[in-house]
């Protein structure tokens, strides 16, 4: 029965308990009740190790890190734990603001070719108090996840941050996401895609990414683009293996550059030796 589908959140979290708070409210207030939430505290200095007492609620599954892990090694951990049919990856500063959310996802599931699902949302610049919407720019409600996967990041955005997708967990299990060492917003979804099937693209607006100065996607270190590096070569030869679709290599190419370019833009001081750098990085990610 569909009704008892469970859908798993997988939640990091590091010293945000107020906007913590936010996200698990929305989360308890959606109309499909059936949920459990996989909360990664990764060292938190302040008082999120208290938030479970708050809600007195066995679907809320908190474990606390000995060591900081990291957001991908925790994204790990809490998939690794969780056991729900479909799995959302969720930072701790988003929120949902679309109570019929998961109601929707376990209806949009029940056609068994999707594998995924990708909501819109509202981004929040919170220094100006800004909202923007972000479309994924997908016409069409579903669309083949390698036709996806071909075009992703280049004729089509990919969805805010994680917690705007939701995923089948067979299809997370056959991309062997217990192997994954870089469990980034596109790496999950490049991994996701490359299994084929369907993508749902959901026109709802289901909730708030919010900006703020530190967003994670504005600490970005170097071994976190050649890990981010590694795992897109891994992608690249399972569908060279795998024979997925034609110009592979001009694929691969504009994805290393994509990443690269993301790095250099959250690195500022690096600009002045760009092209130096992508060539070092490119030749890193191809060797």
């Amino acid at each position: 029965h569909m009704e008892d589908k469970r859908i798993s959140m997988i939640m990091p979290t590091h010293t945000r308990f107020e906007q913590l708070t936010q996200l698990l409210n929305s989360i308890f207030n959606q109309s499909y009740q059936i949920f459990e939430i996989m909360l990664i505290d990764d060292l938190s200095s302040d008082k999120t190790n208290e938030i479970y007492g708050d809600y007195h609620d066995k679907r809320l599954k908190y474990f606390r890190n000995y060591e900081n892990l990291g957001m991908g090694l925790n994204r790990q951990k809490g998939y690794n734990l969780s056991e729900g049919d479909y799995i959302i990856f969720c930072d701790d500063d988003d929120y949902f603001i679309d109570h019929t959310y998961f109601f929707d996802l376990i209806n949009i599931f029940k056609d068994e070719s999707i594998n995924i699902v990708c909501s819109e949302s509202y981004t929040h610049y919170e220094e100006d108090d800004l909202y923007e919407f972000s479309d994924i720019n997908i016409d069409s409600e579903i669309i083949e996840s390698i036709e996806y996967l071909k075009n992703f990041m280049i004729k089509y955005k990919k969805p805010k941050s994680t917690f705007t997708a939701a995923f089948r967990r067979k299809t997370l299990i056959e991309a062997q996401f217990k192997e994954m060492t870089m469990m980034n917003d596109t790496s999950l979804y490049l991994r996701a895609l490359m299994m084929g099937g369907n993508t749902f693209i959901n026109k709802k607006i289901i909730g708030i990414y919010r900006v703020h100065s530190s967003n994670d996607t504005f600490n970005t270190k170097s071994d976190f683009i050649i890990k981010n590096l590694e795992e897109k070569r891994k992608i690249y030869e399972y569908l060279r293996e795998h024979n997925q679709f034609s110009n592979l290599e001009g694929w691969y190419a504009k994805q290393v550059g994509i990443t690269v370019n993301h790095f250099l833009r959250s690195n500022p001081d690096l600009k002045g030796r760009s092209r130096s750098e992508e060539r070092r990085v490119g030749k890193e990610c191809r060797s």
